[in-house]
């Protein structure tokens, strides 16, 4: 998530610019953009890292789930929900 907060805050950012911003170091960098690109999350463009349209709609919808969830009292968050009728 760190990489694609900062991806999301930056546009596009180069590897060192990911690994100044995130802390990640370089293995563990490159171990996450293998993964976000195998799963069409980023994209690499002249040695600029880019997230798709995908991952921001995915971003967004999660951006929203938080301000619905954070509307619930911490303490209801886990209890059944009530029936519609």
């Amino acid at each position: 998530m760190l990489v694609a907060k900062a991806l999301y805050e930056n546009t596009s950012l180069s590897f060192k610019d990911l690994r100044d911003k995130t802390g990640l170091s370089t293995n563990i960098l490159n171990h996450v953009l293998i993964e976000m690109k195998g799963t069409d999350l980023v994209v690499q463009v002249d040695g600029e890292y880019y997230l798709t349209e995908y991952s921001a709609i995915l971003l967004g919808a999660i951006n929203q789930m938080r301000e619905e969830i954070s509307r619930v009292p911490e303490r209801k968050l886990f209890w059944p929900i009530s029936k519609i009728i």
